[in-house]
């Protein structure tokens, strides 16, 4: 919908009765109701008819209970006394005005005909609650699919009223409508006050506006409910109905709830409901456990306010839910004798390094909280371990058409021209490298192409025909130009690369003249060439850097990977790199087989999901699935040794006050915080298809880290079979779900070779084990010796009251996260 034309050009004489507000301020002790008209007069159209207004918030935010009203009258009360109701639904829709997001949306459907308040026929929209900030503009639209909803004859009609509760100071409002020209004429609106209700007069006249709402699980929720057992438990919660007088508190006489549940239809004549006291003063917020549904069942709801005074009982509206399915069981099964791959670590790294504007809009303290939250543990950072540098390379004076990056333009290279070098000005970029490197990264310079006075195009983006870019000729003149660089990288900045490449998806015809980012096309051969000039200049610069190839476009370009490798720069390559975009079972295969063949390292060197990252599709929950997808997918199939994210910023939500984590951040951290640099993945086989687990030991501590990821939406229930090891101690399980973001979950010892847990439909569980090897298991033997002494004794006591994250607390024997007198009550009874 387009938000600056509101209108159908062609509408019909209307009288708009816009506004009914509660007014709250601190100087009145009641509500009152200001109605407002405002008429416009316009050509009478044939077709759909759409109207708008758009408003200034006052100096004080206010809540929105309801969306607004429909008036199903004109505004004279003997019209349409008896309500023929909606022909076809009405949508209504509140947005920011300058982003253009939809703040809520909500439609009366077909049909509606109100209820009778003071002669006018009212239908109260429920969709809230919503805060208006402070200061902010805002549009409202309301439209109907056919003309004849909007008048029946001449003086009828059916017109918007909203209401907002709050101060009411310094607003300002404007009627908007269309016209043949497309224009938008604009004309403002004097309001002055209709009717004066009080608080009393307005919860009698319309209690459903202050009935119970906002429940949990919401109207018409699916698949609700922990499994437990044969049956599921649900929690059901709910807002308090609003105190007229003051929408963010609730209605200090209700004193008590009458909860209604039943099976199959919404008949509750008969049911007994369960009296909930209220607390004196009420809860904004009340939750009532039901425990024991029936699997796959679907129930009805409702929430009665018991309020002294008139009216006595609230009803209120009535909800429903679909229990979840009867769990779906998934037998794991560990085999330790099964070892593949040894982890390097992931890492990230993309061209959100060219934001400049982070280095300048936010203070150091931002700037290094970001970093920890990439580069290490604490407080839940992600601990990546790799970071790809993307050099700068520019382009040619004149050029403004790099889309995707920061101004049009990537920062300047650091060789302007031929033997021109200009290494000032890059702070803003440098501070994210060389924060990495002072925290431990293992650091890899990444070219996407070579400055432009080498491009046979004279652009950095590629060839006209996207093909060769690269001078014939200058391949040594690249491989020094890189080389000039990683040196003053390490005299002068302080990094000393680990890992180099020349070459980003060289096999892509993509790369073409005048594109989004830089980019570069090579034949194999030309690439085996750069590649070898690359070693030789490396050697030349009394450098010790890696080579890495080749940052594959699609894992199907495996004829390209076979020509590097059985070329004479086959040997030097320490690590294969392929991106993650466009994959296919053979493709994945082929490149595990090569590394295991060729004896490489392999890394997933790039993937990111920015379709689900941000407006307009800002689908955090799908980003998550898809991170958590593609993390189990590399390291399950491809068998990677390494895991890079392109650019992070896509799994933060980046805003005034800096960098907070998404669902995607989360489900990274299912996978990076617990597998580590040095673990070994080992053999593991789901039962059911839907649930995918990644297996990894760290042969030094004996401890296993155990990722889950279930993409089927109902629950699974997972019975992890340990018996090839003995004894097992669980240590600690984590999960990220719809709800759930990273979150410790408390479980039960069992002492033995298995452990099962129930987990929620498209989610990622870590689980941690801790091999003990007894026969007899003993929760409290720190140091796997069979036996609880004054060493396990020593362990704890050096935790004791510790400040450690829970993961490190490994003699917290009750899982509260705490090294407590409970703690060493546990261990007391494990004596030997």
């Amino acid at each position: 919908m387009d938000k600056n034309n509101f209108l159908n050009p062609k509408i019909p004489t209307l009288l708009v009765l816009l506004l009914l507000f509660f007014l709250i301020s601190a100087a009145h002790a009641e509500s009152i109701v200001a109605r407002s008209e405002y008429t416009g007069n316009t050509p009478r159209g044939t077709t759909s008819y759409e109207v708008g207004y758009r408003f200034r918030t006052g100096s004080t935010s206010r809540l929105v209970r309801s969306l607004g009203f429909i008036d199903l009258d004109n505004d004279s009360p003997d019209v349409e006394p008896d309500g023929d109701g909606l022909i076809s639904p009405v949508n209504i829709t509140l947005w920011l005005e300058l982003t253009g997001q939809a703040v809520a949306q909500v439609t009366v459907p077909s049909g509606t005909t109100g209820v009778l308040v003071d002669g006018f026929r009212y239908a109260a929209i429920a969709e809230g609650p919503v805060t208006l900030n402070a200061n902010t503009n805002y549009v409202i639209s309301f439209n109907a699919d056919t003309v004849s909803d909007w008048w029946l004859d001449a003086n009828k009609a059916i017109t918007l009223n909203s209401y907002f509760v709050g101060s009411n100071s310094s607003n300002t409002w404007e009627v908007r409508w269309g016209s043949t020209t497309g224009a938008m004429p604009t004309s403002t609106g004097s309001w002055g006050l209709g009717r004066t209700y009080g608080c009393v007069n307005m919860i009698t006249s319309i209690p459903s506006v202050f009935a119970a709402y906002n429940p949990d699980p919401s109207d018409n929720a699916i698949k609700v409910g922990i499994p437990n057992g044969g049956a599921a438990d649900v929690n059901l919660s709910w807002n308090t109905g609003m105190d007229p007088c003051d929408a963010n508190n609730p209605n200090p006489n209700i004193t008590s709830h009458l909860l209604y549940l039943k099976a199959g239809d919404a008949d509750f004549n008969g049911v007994t409901p369960v009296n909930i006291a209220a607390a004196s003063p009420p809860d904004a917020r009340v939750s009532h456990p039901a425990a024991g549904l029936d699997y796959s069942q679907l129930y009805y709801w409702r929430v009665d306010e018991v309020a002294g005074g008139s009216p006595g009982i609230i009803e209120g509206p009535v909800w429903s839910f679909t229990t979840t399915n009867n769990p779906l069981i998934d037998h794991l099964t560990i085999d330790p004798d099964t070892r593949h791959q040894v982890f390097e670590g992931f890492g990230e790294g993309g061209m959100d390094q060219f934001v400049p504007y982070w280095y300048d809009i936010y203070p150091t303290a931002n700037l290094e909280s970001f970093l920890d939250q990439i580069y290490t543990l604490d407080d839940k950072g992600l601990g990546f371990t790799i970071c790809r540098v993307l050099m700068p390379v520019g382009d040619a004076p004149g050029h403004y058409h790099h889309t995707k990056l920061y101004g049009n333009r990537a920062p300047e290279s650091f060789e302007l021209e031929d033997g021109v070098f200009d290494w000032s000005g890059h702070e803003d970029i440098l501070w994210r490298h060389q924060g990495a490197a002072q925290r431990g990264a293992i650091m890899w310079a990444n070219w996407y192409s070579m400055p432009y006075w080498m491009t046979i195009s004279g652009c950095t983006s590629g060839a006209s025909d996207g093909r060769q870019n690269l001078i014939s000729g200058q391949e040594a003149r690249f491989a020094e130009h890189a080389c000039d660089v990683l040196e003053h990288y390490r005299d002068y900045w302080g990094i000393d690369f680990d890992y180099v490449s020349l070459l980003n998806e060289p096999e892509a015809t993509w790369w073409v003249e005048g594109g989004g980012q830089p980019g570069c096309y090579f034949s194999s051969s030309q690439a085996i060439e750069v590649t070898l000039q690359l070693r030789d200049h490396l050697i030349s610069h009394g450098l010790d850097t890696k080579l890495l190839a080749y940052d594959a476009a699609y894992t199907s370009s495996w004829w390209y990977l076979d020509n590097l490798l059985s070329s004479v720069i086959g040997p030097d390559l320490d690590v294969i790199t392929c991106h993650q975009y466009v994959t296919s079972s053979a493709g994945l295969a082929a490149w595990k087989d090569r590394a295991q063949a060729y004896n490489k390292g392999l890394w997933q060197s790039e993937w990111g999901d920015w379709s689900n990252g941000g407006h307009p599709n800002d689908r955090p929950h799908e980003q998550a699935l898809n991170h958590a997808a593609k993390i189990s997918q590399a390291l399950n199939d491809l068998c990677a040794t390494g895991w890079v994210l392109w650019e992070p910023d896509f799994i933060f939500d980046i805003d005034a006050d800096g960098f907070g984590p998404r669902e995607a951040y989360w489900a990274t951290a299912q996978y990076s915080r617990h597998i580590r640099p040095g673990m070994q993945r080992i053999g593991s086989a789901d039962s059911h298809p839907d649930c995918i687990t990644t297996a990894w030991i760290n042969d030094l501590n004996q401890t296993l880290t155990l990722v889950s990821f279930n993409s089927n939406s109902g629950f699974v229930q997972i019975d992890y079979d340990f018996s090839a090891y003995g004894v097992v101690d669980i240590k600690e399980i984590r999960r990220t779900s719809s709800s759930e973001d990273y979150q410790y979950i408390p479980f039960t010892q069992t002492s033995g070779n298995w452990f099962s847990l129930t987990v929620p439909g498209e989610s990622t569980t870590t689980v941690t084990v801790k091999i003990t090897g007894c026969d007899i298991f003993k929760q409290a033997d720190f140091n796997n010796d069979c036996k609880v002494d004054f060493i396990d004794l020593s362990e704890q006591a050096c935790q004791w009251l510790s400040d450690l994250p829970c993961e490190q607390l490994d003699s917290d024997l009750n899982g509260d996260c705490d090294i407590d007198l409970p703690d060493f009550s546990k261990l007391a009874g494990q004596w030997d």
